[in-house]
């Protein structure tokens, strides 16, 4: 598949309009759905660079890189004792906060031990 230049790069066609098959059933969860599609069109479509804002080339919002390995990092320090209801999910937790650290380019190997 060729792109074309206006194109952005690594974005498919299919996901840059509404789902080509619709069932005609109207559901809560088929309007929620719905209201996503039209929130993240504009982002998978690539927004006017005529807009204000920190876009990237693309006119995809760029990533706030730093902020984002902070939070990361803050993740995986201890909780208060009141957030003992989330204990259970506490793996997945880390695990995804060491799997974006590690997209992010950040050494996890010092949490290997722990």
């Amino acid at each position: 598949m060729t792109e074309t230049p206006e194109e952005p790069v690594g974005i498919p066609t299919l996901f840059k309009s509404p789902p080509p098959i619709r069932d005609s059933l109207s559901t809560e969860t088929s309007r929620l759905q719905d209201e996503t599609v039209e929130k993240c069109l504009p982002f998978l479509r690539g927004i006017e660079p005529s807009q204000k804002g920190p876009f990237n080339e693309f006119g995809v919002p760029v990533l706030q890189r730093d902020a984002h390995i902070e939070y990361l990092y803050d993740s995986l320090e201890e909780y208060p004792e009141t957030f003992v209801g989330i204990d259970s999910s506490r793996p997945w937790m880390v695990y995804w906060a060491l799997a974006g650290l590690s997209l992010l380019g950040e050494d996890v190997t010092k949490y290997r031990e722990r």
